[in-house]
């Protein structure tokens, strides 16, 4: 059985029924993203053309493959370094 929820939020002048299984202030967080992404695009109020959603979906994106190389070179970082902690714990340990 889903533990699917929903709830109607207005982005851009867009009134959306969103489905979600997380919890609703995960939701909001989102939301509040997206908002705010269209209000530094200079879009606060109104309704807001699909080019604008495009341009603010295609930011959004950026942002997160931005974080997800972030993330994957200071993993690759910590795999280094603890091989060299490892590679110095064996060498006292002969």
């Amino acid at each position: 059985m889903s533990n699917n929820k929903s709830m109607e939020v207005v982005i851009g002048g867009h009134t959306l029924n969103i489905r979600y299984e997380n919890d609703e202030n995960t939701v909001m967080e989102i939301v509040d993203h997206v908002r705010n992404h269209l209000k530094s695009m200079g879009h606060e109020s109104g309704e807001i053309s699909a080019k604008a959603a495009l341009l603010c979906a295609l930011n959004i994106t950026e942002e997160y493959f931005n974080s997800r190389n972030e993330t994957t070179e200071v993993l690759n970082q910590l795999e280094m370094r603890t091989k060299k902690i490892q590679e110095h714990l064996e060498s006292l340990g002969n």
